[in-house]
């Protein structure tokens, strides 16, 4: 008898499910935008509920339990795409760069000589975070800021860096930033 009162649970989360399987499945896709993760998160989401239909209590309502269990997926499907977006995305430091040629230190000349048509404070940033390899929670301590202020300022540094780069260094754009053979541009050209 024991184990007929430790089946009830699970009866009622297959119960449940085989009776809301096309309303979740729907739900997911509307909320997900995508069939294929809803599909996942739906395979996750049955697969947890009846691994754990021990957990529901006699007589619990399943649907409730369920609800909570399908929030506990879909909130581990968003962990999962977030880590995985960090993983696969392009580091944005200029010593990246540098580091696809054949030596760090081969980093075009014209990319230096435009550091110094920056303002200081771009300068340094971009100096001491891509070029030097600095931490930035050093760097950012340093300054007096939070990491997410020097992201900011990093960022809009670099911005600032590929405009110049841009404009007035067009063959390292096309042939890449290793050790290039156009004449340095000249940095008081980019004022204006």
């Amino acid at each position: 008898m024991a184990g007929d009162r430790n089946d009830l649970p699970e009866a009622d989360v297959r119960r449940a499910l085989e009776e809301g399987l096309d309303k979740i499945r729907a739900y997911l896709r509307s909320r997900l935008g995508d069939p294929n993760h809803a599909d996942e998160v739906l395979q996750a989401f049955c697969a947890r509920a009846l691994e754990r239909a021990g957990d529901l209590k006699e007589g619990g309502a399943a649907r409730s339990w369920l609800s909570r269990v399908l929030a506990t997926a879909i909130a581990d499907h968003y962990r999962g795409l977030a880590r995985q977006r960090a993983s696969e995305a392009p580091a944005e430091d200029l010593s990246s760069i540098a580091a696809e040629t054949e030596a760090d230190s081969a980093v075009c000349a014209c990319l230096l000589a435009l550091l110094d048509a920056l303002s200081a404070q771009d300068a340094a940033l971009i100096r001491a975070i891509d070029i030097e390899g600095r931490d930035r929670a050093s760097v950012a301590a340093t300054l007096g800021l939070n990491l997410n202020a020097l992201s900011v300022r990093l960022h809009r540094a670099r911005a600032r860096l590929r405009a110049l780069v841009l404009r007035l260094c067009a063959a390292c754009v096309i042939h890449g930033f290793g050790d290039c053979e156009c004449p340095p541009p000249n940095p008081a050209s980019a004022e204006g």
